[in-house]
Protein backbone atom coordinates (compact mmCIF):
# COMPACT_ATOMS: atom_id res chain seq x y z
CA UNK A 1 0.00 0.00 0.00
CA UNK A 2 1.55 3.27 -0.73
CA UNK A 3 1.32 6.32 1.26
CA UNK A 4 -0.98 9.40 0.34
CA UNK A 5 0.36 12.26 -1.16
CA UNK A 6 1.38 15.23 0.87
CA UNK A 7 -0.26 18.39 0.21
CA UNK A 8 1.73 21.64 0.16
CA UNK A 9 -0.94 23.64 -1.25
CA UNK A 10 -0.63 25.70 2.22
CA UNK A 11 3.20 26.62 1.43
CA UNK A 12 2.75 28.18 -1.37
CA UNK A 13 -0.45 30.05 -0.38
CA UNK A 14 1.81 31.40 2.25
CA UNK A 15 4.80 31.94 0.33
CA UNK A 16 2.57 34.19 -2.18
CA UNK A 17 1.12 36.37 0.71
CA UNK A 18 4.62 37.11 1.89
CA UNK A 19 6.04 38.21 -1.45
CA UNK A 20 3.12 40.06 -2.15
CA UNK A 21 2.96 41.76 1.48
CA UNK A 22 6.84 42.64 0.52
CA UNK A 23 6.15 44.02 -3.04
CA UNK A 24 2.85 46.29 -1.45
CA UNK A 25 5.25 47.54 0.96
CA UNK A 26 8.03 48.52 -1.44
CA UNK A 27 5.87 50.13 -3.58
CA UNK A 28 4.52 52.16 -0.73
CA UNK A 29 7.81 52.91 0.16
CA UNK A 30 9.32 54.19 -2.85
CA UNK A 31 6.09 55.89 -3.68
CA UNK A 32 6.57 58.40 -0.64
CA UNK A 33 9.97 58.70 -1.00
CA UNK A 34 9.32 60.14 -4.70
CA UNK A 35 6.62 62.23 -3.06
CA UNK A 36 9.35 64.15 -0.98
CA UNK A 37 10.42 67.50 -1.71
CA UNK A 38 13.79 68.10 -2.40
CA UNK A 39 16.21 71.09 -2.03
CA UNK A 40 16.00 71.93 -6.24
CA UNK A 41 12.45 72.10 -5.92
CA UNK A 42 12.23 74.91 -3.80
CA UNK A 43 15.44 76.87 -4.97
CA UNK A 44 12.94 76.61 -8.95
CA UNK A 45 9.85 78.00 -7.19
CA UNK A 46 12.20 80.86 -5.74
CA UNK A 47 13.61 81.57 -9.24
CA UNK A 48 10.06 81.41 -10.59
CA UNK A 49 8.83 83.23 -7.94
CA UNK A 50 11.36 86.36 -8.69
CA UNK A 51 11.17 86.30 -12.39
CA UNK A 52 7.09 85.96 -12.39
CA UNK A 53 5.58 86.94 -9.15
CA UNK A 54 3.39 90.21 -8.40
CA UNK A 55 4.49 92.79 -6.57
CA UNK A 56 0.99 93.20 -5.18
CA UNK A 57 -1.31 91.17 -4.14
CA UNK A 58 -3.30 89.73 -1.04
CA UNK A 59 -2.17 85.94 0.75
CA UNK A 60 -4.63 84.43 3.14
CA UNK A 61 -2.82 81.31 4.66
CA UNK A 62 -3.28 79.44 7.76
CA UNK A 63 0.35 77.83 9.44
CA UNK A 64 -0.01 74.98 11.84
CA UNK A 65 3.17 74.25 14.21
CA UNK A 66 2.24 72.28 17.06
CA UNK A 67 -0.36 73.84 19.19
CA UNK A 68 -0.13 77.04 17.28
CA UNK A 69 -2.26 77.56 14.44
CA UNK A 70 -2.63 81.12 12.96
CA UNK A 71 -4.41 82.22 10.30
CA UNK A 72 -2.60 85.09 7.89
CA UNK A 73 -4.08 87.58 5.88
CA UNK A 74 -0.61 89.41 4.33
CA UNK A 75 -1.47 92.52 2.18
CA UNK A 76 1.62 93.57 -0.05
CA UNK A 77 2.22 96.54 -2.61
CA UNK A 78 5.02 97.09 -4.70
CA UNK A 79 7.08 93.65 -3.28
CA UNK A 80 6.42 95.00 0.35
CA UNK A 81 3.86 93.64 3.46
CA UNK A 82 1.96 97.01 4.17
CA UNK A 83 -0.98 95.12 6.46
CA UNK A 84 -0.73 91.92 8.15
CA UNK A 85 -4.25 90.32 10.16
CA UNK A 86 -2.71 87.04 12.27
CA UNK A 87 -5.66 85.88 14.00
CA UNK A 88 -7.50 88.88 13.00
CA UNK A 89 -5.31 91.61 14.86
CA UNK A 90 -3.26 93.78 12.87
CA UNK A 91 0.69 93.26 13.81
CA UNK A 92 2.84 95.73 14.66
CA UNK A 93 4.65 97.94 11.73
CA UNK A 94 8.38 96.66 12.68
CA UNK A 95 7.20 92.95 12.09
CA UNK A 96 5.86 93.63 8.30
CA UNK A 97 8.79 93.11 6.47
CA UNK A 98 8.53 89.36 7.78
CA UNK A 99 5.48 88.79 6.01
CA UNK A 100 4.83 87.63 2.26
CA UNK A 101 5.20 85.16 -0.25
CA UNK A 102 8.88 85.61 -0.92
CA UNK A 103 9.41 85.51 2.89
CA UNK A 104 7.60 82.13 2.76
CA UNK A 105 9.41 80.77 0.05
CA UNK A 106 12.47 82.03 2.04
CA UNK A 107 11.47 79.95 5.23
CA UNK A 108 11.14 77.29 3.10
CA UNK A 109 14.73 77.41 1.31
CA UNK A 110 16.29 77.79 4.52
CA UNK A 111 14.67 74.89 6.07
CA UNK A 112 15.38 72.42 2.84
CA UNK A 113 19.08 73.42 3.15
CA UNK A 114 19.33 73.21 6.54
CA UNK A 115 17.81 69.62 5.81
CA UNK A 116 20.48 68.93 3.18
CA UNK A 117 23.64 69.13 5.45
CA UNK A 118 24.99 66.05 6.66
CA UNK A 119 24.30 65.14 10.38
CA UNK A 120 20.79 67.06 10.52
CA UNK A 121 17.58 64.35 11.26
CA UNK A 122 15.97 62.90 8.41
CA UNK A 123 13.00 64.81 7.58
CA UNK A 124 9.89 64.15 5.75
CA UNK A 125 9.06 67.35 3.39
CA UNK A 126 6.43 67.97 1.02
CA UNK A 127 4.83 70.96 -0.94
CA UNK A 128 3.04 71.67 -3.65
CA UNK A 129 4.00 75.45 -6.15
CA UNK A 130 2.36 76.97 -8.69
CA UNK A 131 4.13 75.99 -12.16
CA UNK A 132 3.88 79.52 -13.38
CA UNK A 133 5.29 81.62 -10.60
CA UNK A 134 6.25 79.49 -8.12
CA UNK A 135 3.37 80.75 -5.17
CA UNK A 136 3.21 78.34 -2.59
CA UNK A 137 -0.49 76.07 -2.21
CA UNK A 138 0.94 73.77 0.49
CA UNK A 139 4.17 72.81 2.39
CA UNK A 140 4.30 70.71 5.59
CA UNK A 141 7.22 69.84 6.64
CA UNK A 142 8.45 66.92 9.61
CA UNK A 143 11.13 65.99 12.02
CA UNK A 144 11.08 61.99 11.92
CA UNK A 145 11.13 61.03 15.35
CA UNK A 146 9.94 64.09 17.00
CA UNK A 147 6.83 65.70 16.75
CA UNK A 148 8.57 68.71 15.06
CA UNK A 149 5.75 69.50 11.97
CA UNK A 150 4.71 72.95 10.16
CA UNK A 151 1.89 72.75 7.54
CA UNK A 152 1.18 75.81 5.81
CA UNK A 153 -1.73 75.93 3.56
CA UNK A 154 -2.59 79.05 1.29
CA UNK A 155 -6.35 79.45 1.23
CA UNK A 156 -5.92 82.54 -1.44
CA UNK A 157 -3.41 84.47 -3.46
CA UNK A 158 -5.81 87.64 -5.15
CA UNK A 159 -3.06 89.38 -7.81
CA UNK A 160 -4.45 93.25 -7.50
Amino acid sequence: MTLPKKNRGWLWYFLALAFLSALGTTILVVYNLRQQMKAEHIHEAVALWKAHGSASYVLVYNEKAGDMNDHHVVKVKDGAAYEVLVNGLPLPTGQLPDYGMHRLLAKIQASADLDAQPGNPKTYTRGLFDGRNGALGWYVRRVMGTRDRIEITVESMKIQ
